[in-house]
């Protein structure tokens, strides 16, 4: 199992088991971030390996082999849960709970700010586009049938004009309010679909 010292070997900064500045080589020599970089440039001055930071051991295990965490680790668990929650990187949430930098810290605050910022202008520029497709959707005919076409398939099906004319005095008398709508649907005016109602209408009454 790996060895974790207690503190720092050069400063004697206390080095907690969970402690996220703990720094080690390949024979365990220990040293807090801070030393670890700016006194010793990340090389162990004992063996001249490389220092690289030290798994974080859980505080305890229960009985049953459970970990069992502290006030401390719930605090670090809240703190990684909120900076994800921003959708700050996991490699910079790392350096965010290792360093005692502030620069550091808003500089990878302020990072993620401006990806954000641009991700909320791409979004609004999708929105944009979608506004214009459906507006554009609207100012289309709802159905491309008009009068012309309809009259032109009825014909082809072997209706005459008084075969049509038929059709629509029939279907004046029994579904008026369907009429309606179906000479809307062919996109005509409505001074045009009230005479062609009157004159369904006055077709039926004469026969």
């Amino acid at each position: 199992m790996l060895e974790l010292r207690p503190g720092c070997e050069s400063c004697d900064t206390d080095l907690p088991p969970d402690s996220p500045l703990a720094m080690i080589c390949t024979f365990e020599c220990t040293f807090c971030k801070p030393c670890a970089e700016s006194v010793f440039t990340n090389t162990c001055p004992n063996c001249g390996g490389n220092l690289v930071k030290r798994p974080i051991r859980p505080a305890s295990r229960t009985s049953n082999g459970y970990r069992w965490y502290g006030d401390r680790e719930i605090r670090q668990l809240q703190q990684i849960t909120a900076y994800r929650s921003y959708g700050v990187p996991v490699c910079d949430i790392r350096e965010l709970l290792a360093g005692n930098n502030e620069y550091v810290h808003q500089q990878i605050l302020r990072k993620r700010f401006t990806r954000l910022e641009a991700e909320i202008q791409d979004l609004r520029r999708q929105q944009q586009a979608l506004v214009a497709i459906l507006e554009h959707a609207q100012a289309l005919p709802q159905s491309t049938m008009n009068k012309q076409r309809w009259s032109d398939i009825m014909r082809s099906a072997g209706m005459s004009d008084a075969d049509m004319q038929n059709w629509h005095s029939e279907f004046e008398a029994r579904e008026p309010t369907a009429h309606q709508e179906f000479l809307e649907s062919l996109n005509i005016g409505p001074d045009e679909i009230r005479k062609i109602r009157a004159w369904s209408g006055e077709h039926l009454a004469s026969d």
